[in-house]
């Protein structure tokens, strides 16, 4: 019986979203990850059931095992912090490009994005936007120690802010050529298949 849970997040500002395209600074095949910033007082519902999961993991693998586990340092991976008056959590969402199943297969994978009526989606999410993060809870025993990781799985964009393209600073406008009003205008937005995953996360928001 898996100890994982699925859960949805309140709304918050997303923070370093990658999400279009995995990060690889520390990793050459890279993760895509999000954080997100909520107000404690909006998430201590969330942070509760995180926490009574943390400590579920524990007394299983103490049963398990025999002697209590090694508590890491960030059991969860949250900051918590204080802003001009205003307490915040932090939360970091990660799923790797792909993983590998018991049989051997590869299997990719990247977040599923959806609007705000919950329909798939396909943009790149800024720094700032909006949103709503469906995860899974997954409780686990490393060196480190035992913790809750927070598995990305699909992000509800309610409010979107464009990634600055910084390049662009390096051009003027010219009158009469592509813009992007146009590209829009043609292109065809691909459907998802009804059985997919991604299209069952619409059912998460």
């Amino acid at each position: 019986m898996s100890n994982f849970e699925r859960m949805t997040t309140p709304a918050g500002i997303a923070k370093f979203p990658y999400l279009d395209t995995p990060d690889t600074f520390f990793d050459k095949e890279g993760v895509y990850t999000l954080t997100l910033q909520l107000e404690k007082s909006e998430c201590e519902g969330l942070l509760t059931d995180l926490n009574r999961m943390q400590a579920e993991n524990v007394e299983r693998l103490t049963v398990t095992n025999g002697k209590k586990p090694k508590i890491g340092k960030n059991p969860l991976p949250i900051v918590e912090r204080e802003e001009e008056g205003v307490e915040y959590i932090d939360f970091k969402f990660k799923m790797r490009p792909s993983y590998t199943t018991k049989t051997g297969d590869t299997i990719e994978q990247k977040p599923a994005l959806f609007d705000s009526n919950a329909k798939p989606i396909k943009v790149k999410v800024g720094f700032g936007s909006k949103v709503k993060v469906s995860f899974t809870a997954a409780p686990y025993l490393a060196p480190v120690g035992a913790g809750v990781a927070l598995r990305l799985q699909a992000v509800q964009v309610l409010d979107l802010v464009v990634p600055t393209a910084k390049q662009g600073e390096a051009f003027e406008k010219v009158e009469g050529g592509f813009t992007v009003e146009q590209s829009e205008e043609t292109a065809e937005v691909p459907q998802p298949a009804e059985s997919s995953d991604q299209a069952k996360d619409a059912t998460q928001f």
